[in-house]
């Protein structure tokens, strides 16, 4: 998927909308500018935020960023990757703890894995 659609769909289901709200609103202003408020582009992202865990209107929003090639462009592209860093700074300064008790516990988190080893190997 492409930079644009990427970061409008990750801040709308990921919940940081408020932390990002600027650098949110400063890539769909970059939209308007380039295509208008009436385009298809700018629909796409509207009905997006009213739905925004609906495939159908992600899949939607890619295609109308595709087919206007709002990808290709300088600013959108800078809009996009700086709303990106900031959704990735958020989420990745989030802090995980787990706590286990008992024997023979093996716990993994985020794609790690984690064993038990009883006795000898």
């Amino acid at each position: 998927m492409e930079p644009v659609s990427t970061a409008i769909i990750a801040v709308l289901n990921t919940g940081v909308g408020e932390m990002v709200k600027d650098a949110y609103a400063a890539l769909k202003m970059a939209l308007q500018k380039k295509f208008g408020n009436d385009s298809d582009v700018v629909d796409a992202v509207v009905k997006l935020e009213k739905r925004p865990d609906s495939e159908g209107r992600q899949k939607m929003l890619q295609e109308e960023i595709e087919s206007a090639n709002a990808d290709q462009d300088k600013d959108i592209l800078k809009a996009a990757e700086t709303l990106q860093a900031k959704i990735n700074q958020i989420t990745s300064s989030e802090t995980h703890s787990m706590n286990a008790q008992g024997n023979y516990i093996a716990q993994a988190d985020r794609g790690s894995t984690a064993t038990v080893t009883v006795g000898k190997e």
